[in-house]
């Protein structure tokens, strides 16, 4: 009995120690977007797992499902069907290819939404700061929009955005400069997109991240709901 009880101790100190490894190991995310395929694998030296895999060129079936399942469908449904309309409103070869206004009515939505959770992305981001590395970054963009005025103002904008995200990315995360490569088409029609992307990170530190942000929740609920409320009685 007494052999019995060592060997489980052993076990359980065994199995803390590889718990405690995996938390506190960096490990890499592979991101890999090729010819509409994702690709989201998490690699190690010792391990390589892919995460998610998805191909955009491809329709999802619809299969029945339970009440649980087709709400997480209907989600999944939803975020799809905004990200085709937002390409189309982009660039739709049967209303003539490129438009500029879809584009900025586009940004304008994603605008909006980025207000909404600003607070709260800077607060997630604020406790990873510098805690998480992008060490690589590469994109090929090899594009046209059929319409050569159209064409050179994509590319501007591009370069613009870029401008624009990489120094907020840069005041939280350890990131390199992209590697980009713009194609300008300025007589056909085309779009081909490549991006290859590595994140290091510790889990210790996502669960951290996720804690705080949680207790900060909660704390956020309990003024509005129940000091407002005891008050008011009071």
């Amino acid at each position: 009995m007494r052999y019995v009880g060592l060997s489980l101790l052993g076990l359980l100190v065994i199995a803390i120690l590889l718990i405690i490894f995996i938390i506190w190991h960096k490990w890499d995310i592979f991101i890999h977007y090729h010819e509409k395929k994702l690709i989201v694998e998490l690699r190690s030296s010792f391990y390589k797992k892919r995460l998610f895999y998805r191909d955009f060129s491809v329709k999802p079936e619809k299969k029945k499902s339970s009440q649980s399942q087709k709400g997480k469908n209907d989600k999944k449904s939803k975020f799809w069907t905004r990200f085709e309309n937002d390409k189309k409103r982009i660039y739709n070869p049967e209303n003539g290819g490129f438009s500029l206004t879809g584009l900025n009515a586009v940004l304008d939505d994603f605008r909006n939404s980025y207000k909404e959770i600003k607070d709260i992305l800077f607060t997630f981001c604020g406790d990873l700061r510098y805690k998480l590395e992008i060490p690589y970054i590469w994109i090929s963009l090899d594009y046209g929009t059929g319409n050569p005025a159209h064409t050179g103002m994509l590319y501007g904008t591009i370069w613009s955005i870029v401008g624009i995200v990489y120094p907020i990315l840069a005041r939280y995360f350890h990131i390199a400069y992209p590697s980009i490569e713009l194609t300008p088409d300025y007589y056909d029609a085309r779009f081909n997109l490549e991006v290859k992307s590595i994140i290091k990170v510790k889990p210790a530190h996502i669960i951290n991240a996720l804690l705080r942000q949680g207790i900060r929740q909660v704390i956020t609920y309990y003024k509005n709901n129940f000091t407002k409320g005891s008050v008011e009685n009071g």
